[in-house]
């Protein structure tokens, strides 16, 4: 008669603990799946500098997550490298160059350029190629020398044409040299 309570108690003993040990791993998942969340968030904004803290050598999960945020970061270093030395490069060119969007909007012109159009960055770039007088850059007969007069010089050019993609959307890249000064 009196050996039931003891049966009852480790009963409940035995449901408390496994109740206990269900909300321990209910937090425990919730906590990762915020942990992920942040780190995916911060990765899509282009924060590299969070990483996911590993449970131990068996955590491939994090172990993963974590190889692939250092390698985004090193790519995005390398990236802002290679533009760099771009911009540089374009800076120090005596050729125009001018790159337009798929709409015929000047989206680029080094300083040869901003030169060649007696005009400030701020003032022509996102006008239209109409705008600024330059459709015949994108009309005219690649390699075929041809006279232009611009707001800052005159004579006879070169033209040649790139196009390329970028963010998805068709560029075209405008070269003009002057052949006068070849």
């Amino acid at each position: 008669d009196l050996l039931i309570y003891p049966k009852l108690l480790l009963g409940q003993l035995c449901v408390g603990a496994w109740l206990g040990a269900a909300q321990w791993l209910y937090w425990r998942a919730e906590h990762q799946r915020l942990l992920l969340g942040n780190l995916i968030e911060g990765l899509a904004l282009g924060d590299y500098s969070q990483r996911l803290r590993q449970d131990g050598p068996d955590d491939l999960l994090g172990a993963q997550l974590n190889a692939l945020v250092d390698r985004l970061h090193e790519q995005r270093q390398q990236a802002l490298l290679a533009s760099g030395l771009a911009d540089n490069v374009l800076r120090q060119l005596d050729v125009a160059v001018f790159a337009f969007d798929a709409k015929r909007q000047l989206r680029l012109a080094n300083p040869s350029a901003l030169q060649l159009l007696r005009a400030e960055a701020p003032v022509v770039l996102g006008r239209s190629a109409a705008a600024l007088n330059l459709e015949c850059l994108l009309e005219a007969q690649e390699q075929l020398p041809f006279e232009q007069v611009f707001a800052g010089a005159a004579g006879l050019w070169q033209l040649r044409r790139q196009h390329y993609l970028a963010a998805g959307e068709a560029q075209t890249l405008v070269f003009l040299s002057d052949l006068q000064q070849v």
